[in-house]
């Protein structure tokens, strides 16, 4: 019983999906490759344009602030994020995969009979 006043999907991804057909061809059958050294190149320029429109010379950008300073903070930072980052991921796997205390311990006498009827 569908509404006769809606219309059908259409059939191929490319009908369905929003925007232009340049995009969907370059998230879908682009090389990576070259879509990755493309982004790098444009990266690359933009850098260079940037530094040559605004040039500070290097001594100055490296005496006017305390390097270590600045170089430890981002380590620390990086770290403490990593870390909190890989364990809630880790939390978050372990707890669907081990589940309730009662769950495993079903599990655990299942397996231990598995184990005593193949060794009879």
């Amino acid at each position: 019983m569908a509404d006769s006043g809606q219309s059908q999907p259409d059939d191929q991804m490319r009908e369905r999906g929003p925007g232009s057909n340049r995009w969907t061809w370059v998230v879908l059958d682009a090389d990576r490759n070259v879509v990755a050294g493309g982004l790098l190149v444009v990266l690359f320029a933009s850098i260079v344009a940037v530094g040559s429109l605004l040039p500070t010379p290097a001594y100055v950008l490296l005496t006017e602030g305390d390097p270590h300073e600045t170089l430890f903070n981002a380590l620390v930072g990086s770290t403490i994020t990593g870390v909190t980052l890989v364990l809630t991921l880790s939390q978050l796997v372990l707890s669907q995969e081990l589940g309730a205390a009662g769950d495993q311990r079903e599990r655990m006498e299942g397996a231990m009979a598995f184990r005593a009827d193949a060794a009879d």
